[in-house]
């Protein structure tokens, strides 16, 4: 029961773990074997999700940087981490990178 409780509570390690015990005292439980089963899927999704919402993320973020760099700005647009600034491309293109002074770190 621990084991279905912590998944719903998207704690996948600790249920996981918990139904591994389970399996372990109870070796014949089809229902637990199965519930393990569920939550390992579970997790990967969630895992798998969590994935794209950060790369989704970073690249929002990298696209509003840039489109802020486009309206002629060399400093860190507003918002920028201090430690970006606009760079002019070949084909009048700009990216954000890192300021010169600390890329020595």
């Amino acid at each position: 029961r621990r084991g279905k409780a912590r998944a719903a509570l998207h704690e996948y390690t600790a249920a996981l773990a918990d139904l591994l015990a389970a399996a372990h005292a109870n070796p014949k439980s089809k229902q637990v074997r199965e519930e393990y089963k569920t939550v390992k899927a579970d997790k990967a999704r969630h895992e798998a999700a969590e994935a794209f919402r950060r790369e989704t993320e970073a690249g929002m973020k990298r696209m509003a940087l840039e489109k802020a760099c486009d309206h002629g700005s060399t400093k860190a647009p507003s918002g920028a981490p201090a430690d970006r600034s606009c760079v002019d491309l070949p084909g009048s293109a700009k990216v954000v990178e890192l300021s010169d002074d600390d890329e020595d770190d």
